[in-house]
């Protein structure tokens, strides 16, 4: 591909952009003429989040197609401050997250207000797909893991609003509010599950959960 401008012209369009409206038309008239961000970040010097902000309202995404979504997300996305890893919800339980670029999935660590903490796997879209897969494979209390029929938590969870997609703000959007929102109902469940059975086997036992 061509380059637009060269190292030079780029500097004195940074020195005299104060409003950064000139970056930005330029990041997108490359991007209009097929560059992608990463010839895009090699040709100007920018950084992914600048990139990121040339073009979130632009429409880089095909809507409803779930691989180019998960595409934009962690091959684009995901390595910016834009996109969330932590949140604490409103009863305290948190949750924590982290993509595995090997396993080319998302693991988590959520811990619910009563100190059972959950491990495993939910990666928005994995492998392409318009789904959400929630699959927990361990289970802690006190600090001590319990496999107790960890293999039966695993739920499938998807919310049709994402198909709607079509502009890195909308992405950023939706992972950071509707994908943890999602998220906890599903995790809440499988702790109540987990509790039902461990105190179920201890009926004849008295037990204090603190």
């Amino acid at each position: 591909m061509k380059i637009i401008v060269t190292e030079n012209q780029f500097k004195l369009l940074q020195e005299n952009d104060k409003d950064f409206n000139k970056t930005k038309s330029l990041v997108i008239s490359m991007f209009n003429q097929g560059h992608s961000v990463n010839d895009i970040k090699k040709y100007t010097g920018l950084s992914n989040e600048v990139v990121v902000l040339c073009l979130e309202d632009e429409k880089t995404i095909k809507k409803g197609d779930c691989e180019d979504i998960y595409e934009t997300l962690y091959n684009i996305l995901w390595e910016t401050d834009f996109i969330e890893k932590d949140v604490t919800y409103n009863d305290g339980s948190t949750l924590s997250i982290d993509y595995d670029r090997f396993e080319g999935s998302i693991t988590l660590s959520y811990t619910s207000d009563n100190g059972i903490e959950l491990g495993g796997y939910a990666t928005f879209l994995w492998n392409g797909e318009c789904n959400l897969p929630i699959d927990v494979n361990s289970v802690l209390k006190n600090g001590t893991i319990d496999w107790y029929e960890a293999s039966n938590y695993n739920v499938w969870r998807a919310d049709e609003t994402f198909k709607e997609i079509e502009t890195y703000r909308q992405l950023i959007d939706y992972f950071n509010q509707t994908y943890f929102k999602v998220m906890k109902e599903p995790l809440d469940e499988m702790v109540e599950e987990y509790l039902y059975h461990f105190y179920s086997s201890y009926e004849d036992t008295e037990f204090d959960e603190d």
